[in-house]
């Protein structure tokens, strides 16, 4: 019996639980867990981009995850590595990142963190990206204020 080769570099259908990804397969625990954990990438891209740190390595984020937020901290390491790589894909078709070479990328540009005066969710947004809310789609978003008010936000 022949192996059926797949030409397409992502498969996917609704009633899946699983993915393949450029002959992989990856298993699906759910949406909103590769969706969680697109937004704590986002989140630490943005504080790292404060930290005037530009270029990162899948394996490095797989690894902060696990150290910066308590969310992850008991995780396991190849489930949070695979769902890293759709994620980084994600990130790379939305051109919030661009691949430098093989798992390593950098900030296509600078990140923004809003909230949205409908539903108060935190978006992080690159500069080319529309101003809509990631949850629920509204355009009216307004920056997220930092913790301390020694740097006032300029509008």
């Amino acid at each position: 019996m022949q192996k059926e080769e797949i030409s397409m570099t992502f498969l996917w259908k609704p009633e899946w639980n699983f993915i393949i990804y450029k002959g992989f397969i990856f298993l699906l625990h759910s949406k909103i867990e590769i969706k969680e954990l697109e937004w704590y990438v986002c989140d630490h891209l943005f504080r790292q981009y404060n930290q005037d740190k530009r270029q990162f390595e899948k394996e490095s984020l797989v690894k902060a995850m696990l150290n910066s937020y308590l969310r992850y901290r008991n995780s396991n390491l190849h489930h949070l590595s695979e769902m890293m790589t759709v994620i980084v894909e994600n990130l790379v078709a939305r051109r919030v990142i661009k691949e430098i070479k093989n798992n390593s990328f950098e900030l296509a540009s600078r990140l923004s963190r809003l909230q949205c005066s409908k539903c108060f969710y935190i978006c992080y947004l690159i500069d080319n990206e529309p101003r809509n809310c990631s949850r629920c789609t509204s355009s009216e978003l307004h920056v997220f204020p930092r913790k301390n008010n020694k740097y006032p936000v300029k509008k």
